[in-house]
C-alpha cells in the first residue's frame, strides 16, 4: 500500500524555505520516497498577500511512512496537511467516528503520532 504526505511551510515565516524544504527531501530520500513534487498556493486581496506557502507532497511505500513522521516532527515552520492511502483521507485529525473503525492498525499508529 502507497502513501502520499502533502507538507506545508509557511514562506511567511519560515525564515529559509531552500533550507527547510532540502532538510525534508533530504529525510524522505532516508526513507525511501519513490516520488515528490511541489506546488505555491498564493491568496492575495487589494495588493496585499495573505496567503503565500508551499506544498510538498511526497510518495512512500507502506513501512517507511511511520519513520518519516518521527523525523519531520521537530522540523518548524511545517504542517502535515494530509496524509492519503489508496485514495482514503487518514488526516486531517476530524475524522468522523465510523470512518476511523475501517481505518487499518498502520493507519491508527500514523493518527497516534500526529
Amino acid at each position: 500500500m502507497n502513501y502520499q504526505i502533502d507538507i506545508l511551510i509557511n514562506i511567511k515565516k519560515a525564515p529559509n524555505i531552500n533550507i527547510i524544504k532540502n532538510n525534508i527531501l533530504n529525510i524522505a530520500n532516508k526513507f525511501n520516497c519513490y516520488n515528490y513534487y511541489e506546488d505555491i498556493e498564493i491568496k492575495g486581496k487589494y495588493r496585499k498577500i495573505i496567503k503565500n506557502d508551499l506544498i510538498i507532497s511526497l510518495f512512500f511505500e507502506t513501512n517507511n511512512i511511520i519513520n518519516f513522521i518521527h523525523s519531520i516532527k521537530n522540523i518548524k515552520n511545517i504542517r502535515i496537511i494530509t496524509i492519503i492511502s489508496n485514495d482514503k483521507i487518514i488526516l486531517p485529525k476530524f475524522i468522523s467516528y465510523h470512518k476511523k473503525k475501517k481505518l487499518t492498525v498502520l493507519e491508527k499508529n500514523i493518527l497516534k503520532i500526529i
